[in-house]
């Protein structure tokens, strides 16, 4: 019974030294928040968090990100009267060339694919009155994005940054935030 035991331990041991030894999932993350522009209206406020991998066999400055944005508060236009709102909700995946100017400055250029859902909503008393129509609903779509920005290396592993993004054909995002390096 000893000798399973023992054996057990050390596989378990070997199991999770193996385990330990393995690279992480991804070589950094990153949290912000955006100015959300969507055309014709004003700003609104949104959370971004990417994950990333950087991809030494295909260039030494190429990784690939994945990236969640979701609106806090809508970008919208209008009064009491008559207000349009319209949250957005993304999935993206890009491809990312970093360009190291020094040891605490990069910039960075990115392309690829966006997933969107948008909620748009009318809302006000005008929509009551029969000439007016208030148009509300959402869609969901893919399609291509992409962006420039630059990281600021503030300590070994943490970075703060900028981006600006061009999510799809109506929303662009200005984010800030921070990047941590596994």
């Amino acid at each position: 019974m000893k000798n399973k035991l023992l054996g057990c331990g050390l596989a378990m041991a070997m199991a999770s030294g193996t385990a330990m030894a393995a690279p992480p999932p991804v070589d950094y993350w990153g949290a912000g928040l955006g100015f959300l522009q969507v055309t014709n209206l004003d700003n609104g406020m949104s959370l971004v968090a990417n994950a990333g991998k950087a991809m030494p066999d295909i260039h030494k400055n190429f990784s690939v990100e994945g990236e969640f944005t979701y609106s806090l508060s809508p970008a919208s236009k209008g009064d009491s009267i008559l207000k349009i709102e319209s949250s957005l909700m993304s999935l993206g995946g890009y491809g990312v060339y970093t360009h190291e100017i020094n040891r605490e400055l990069s910039v960075r250029g990115r392309a690829g694919l966006n997933y969107n859902s948008a909620e748009n909503k009318t809302t006000g008393s005008a929509c009551g009155l029969a000439f007016v129509i208030c148009p509300s609903g959402s869609e969901s779509k893919i399609e291509l994005g992409f962006g420039v920005g630059a990281s600021y290396q503030v300590n070994k592993g943490m970075a703060a940054t900028f981006n600006y993004t061009k999510m799809n054909s109506d929303s662009t995002m200005i984010a800030f935030g921070v990047k941590m390096d596994m």
